[in-house]
């Protein structure tokens, strides 16, 4: 007798469109993972990848229970560097240091005013705002120095290495309010 599906093999499958998923083994369901986007259809492949790169955040969202110990490890360690990240990218040198804590107390500051700040276009401004409010030290350094980058392939290396994190920047502070709303709404 076989074992069947784990659960987020089955909310998985389910999430990219595997009918009956839930009735599916272990094993198949496994190799029908790896086998999902063997196919030669074009749009097909590109559907997939576009509904793959959402469900990094969607699982959050229609999974919580399922995916608590992420969503955990994820506020407690990915979530204060994406902040910390832009932050240094707008001044270096400040009289306080910007730590985790801070960083989770502008966050929850930001969603106790409004748990749709994060849908603004300026979100990084807003959380660098609030946090200028709150420990002003923390923000009362210099603007970095801008370096000029030779046109050379090392500076389009550079330039393709800063697009894959802002991207992973971008999708982590989602992935991360979302769960903090759903954690307020959900009492």
């Amino acid at each position: 007798m076989s074992r069947p599906a784990t659960p987020k093999q089955t909310a998985y499958l389910s999430y990219m469109g595997v009918r009956n998923a839930q009735k599916l083994s272990f094993e198949k369901a496994s190799t029908t993972i790896e086998g999902l986007f063997e196919t030669d259809n074009i749009d097909l492949y590109e559907q997939l990848q576009e509904k793959q790169s959402e469900w990094i955040t969607e699982r959050f969202v229609l999974y919580p229970d399922l995916y608590a110990n992420e969503i955990q490890r994820m506020l407690d360690e990915e979530l204060p560097e994406i902040p910390h990240i832009y932050v240094r990218g707008q001044m270096v040198g400040a009289s306080e240091k910007l730590t985790k804590p801070k960083i989770k107390k502008v966050i929850a500051s930001l969603l106790e005013e409004s748990a749709q700040w994060w849908h603004s276009k300026n979100k990084k401004e807003i959380f660098y705002q609030r946090l200028s409010e709150l420990y002003p030290r923390c923000v009362d350094g210099r603007m970095p120095e801008k370096k000029t980058n030779s046109k050379g392939a090392g500076g389009a290396k550079a330039s393709s290495k800063g697009s894959v994190c802002l991207i992973i920047f971008c999708i982590l502070f989602i992935a991360v309010v979302i769960i903090a709303v759903l954690a307020i709404n959900n009492g």
